[in-house]
């Protein structure tokens, strides 16, 4: 048996670091499920033969910097994946003899995963998930993907041991290929429960008439709408824990040791794709300030395609959306706490600011709930980072604001299917939100949607013009404007409508805390 790293930090010398003492911990998790809306799956029968269904080749498509080669995963033998669990997972004392079953192979939009059972003395005890990124080739996996993964695999490490947010049990993790499989992998216990998806759908999404879908999406039968009920405010109540964990800097947090509150230092955080888009590895940040993350993001796609000295009508549509977006970045809540007044003269001064971890796919097949709709687990937690507070934790999860994001699948067609429902059930989870924070943080909830949007517009290669598109129509004076010309008309030069824009841009986006009131901060 290969030897086994009990160590939760690890240098690039070690392999494999195994995160099985769990004994301090007072939370009993049992973790992760797969993707309800995965793209491929295979699956095993009881006598062990793998039934191939998987839809394609496995090979990178033609998208540029598309990445992604399922090959090698899918190459690697039943067998051998079931010593290796084996070989990983203790022993038990007293244990007289184990086996180990490959039960089924899954695949989302960027991983493999690999579902495995162990029985013990001929009674079965516990069950895993394997999970392999898509993009792990020899000739694909870089130092950045190898510091996400490793990254990723001790934060769920540090939410579970100082949270009870329901994160997954990391058994171990290796962030290179030099295991007996072949590929960096996050080791993990299976998840109990049901996926939300098909709860919220009061069906399984497989059995699922998507033309037909919308019909009752807005007016579900009553025993269906309680469990919604019940799943809103139990999703609020347990990403509202995650607020313990505070952080002094934009990025991923190093640690040490899970057990550490503070990190040792901050990284950048390092991505490749959108759910749409994909383009070349690039690390980002760390930042000390909301300020400073924002108009990064900003600053790296409009130096690419708009450089100054040029006036043409695109650049000048250019500099207008980019003048709307900065004087959102100038309002609160992305500049209000990065300074306040002290002392005596009222001079500004500074102000450190507390960035908190946000879930980059808080979707309903990410969330496992129980027969009457409370949370029992959430899973996906790949690019974990620490951001702006006001897309944090408390923020709207995605199937609430999905609306707000420019994207071509975010149609009725797809889940959750729903048209006029949206804001009651907004409003639904603000309030359990507002419950679970006893105000503070949750002030920001209500007006999430807008600053993910600005926030996708930024990072997220969302289409900054629709985005703005969307928020000038919250406001009368401009629901009705010709926004393309005047997008070229601002960026010419427009004072008048300038100052007008900062006054009603900054009513806006300022948050609003219990029962819709804005929140208006003093200097």
């Amino acid at each position: 048996m290969r030897k086994i790293l009990r160590l939760f930090g690890r240098s690039k010398r070690d392999s494999v670091v195994s995160c099985d003492d769990e004994s301090e911990l007072d939370f009993e998790h049992d973790s992760y499920d797969s993707d309800e809306q995965s793209e491929h799956s295979e699956h095993v029968d009881d006598e062990g033969n793998n039934e191939d269904c998987y839809s394609d080749d496995g090979k990178p498509t033609e998208i540029a910097h598309d990445r992604r080669d399922f090959r090698t995963a899918r190459a690697i033998d039943r067998k051998a994946l079931e010593k290796f669990l084996l070989d990983i997972v203790p022993v038990e004392p007293d244990v007289v003899h184990r086996t180990c079953q490959v039960t089924k192979r899954k695949e989302g939009s960027f991983h493999h995963a690999v579902f495995l059972s162990i029985t013990v003395d001929h009674q079965a005890e516990k069950e895993y998930v394997l999970k392999t990124p898509a993009h792990a080739s020899d000739y694909c996996w870089e130092e950045g993907d190898a510091f996400m993964l490793r990254n990723e695999a001790v934060l769920m490490q540090h939410i579970r041991h100082h949270t009870a947010c329901p994160v997954p049990e990391i058994i171990a993790f290796d962030d290179t290929r030099d295991n007996d499989i072949g590929l960096p992998y996050i080791l993990m216990k299976k998840m109990s429960g049901v996926s939300a998806l098909n709860l919220w759908l009061g069906q399984p999404y497989e059995d699922l008439d998507m033309d037909k879908a919308h019909l009752t999406a807005d007016v579900p039968d009553p025993e269906v709408e309680q469990k919604r009920l019940t799943f809103l405010k139990s999703l609020a109540q347990a990403m509202a824990k995650l607020r313990r964990l505070k952080f002094d800097e934009i990025g991923v947090s190093v640690f040490h040791k899970r057990k550490d509150e503070r990190p040792t230092s901050y990284g950048p955080f390092w991505h490749w794709h959108t759910k749409t888009s994909r383009y070349e590895l690039k690390p980002i940040g760390p930042f000390k300030t909301t300020h400073d993350f924002f108009t990064a993001g900003l600053d790296v796609f409009y130096s690419a395609k708009f450089p100054k000295g040029y006036d043409t009508p695109a650049t000048r549509y250019a500099r207008g959306v980019r003048k709307i977006l900065d004087t959102c970045l100038n309002s609160a809540p992305f500049s209000a706490e990065s300074q306040h007044k002290t002392g005596d003269d009222e001079a500004t001064a500074s102000v450190c600011e507390t960035f908190f971890l946000r879930h980059d796919d808080l979707d309903l097949h990410n969330i496992l709930v129980d027969d009457e709709g409370k949370v029992v687990g959430i899973n996906d937690w790949d690019g974990l980072v620490a951001v702006p507070r006001f897309v944090g934790p408390t923020s709207m999860p995605l199937f609430l604001h999905r609306d707000w994001i420019p994207n071509p699948y975010n149609v009725m067609q797809r889940p959750p299917h729903m048209s006029y429902a949206i804001p009651c059930y907004r409003e639904i989870y603000a309030q359990a939100m507002d419950a679970a924070c006893k105000n503070g943080d949750a002030k920001y909830t209500r007006k999430s949607t807008m600053y993910q949007a600005i926030l996708a517009a930024t990072y997220e290669h969302a289409s900054c013009p629709t985005v703005l598109k969307s928020l000038l129509r919250e406001i009368d004076e401009f629901r009705r404007v010709d926004m393309d010309a005047f997008w070229q008309n601002l960026g010419s030069g427009w004072p008048a409508v300038e100052d007008r824009l900062k006054v009603q841009i900054a009513a806006l986006l300022v948050p609003v805390g219990d029962r819709g009131v804005a929140v208006i901060a003093t200097a």
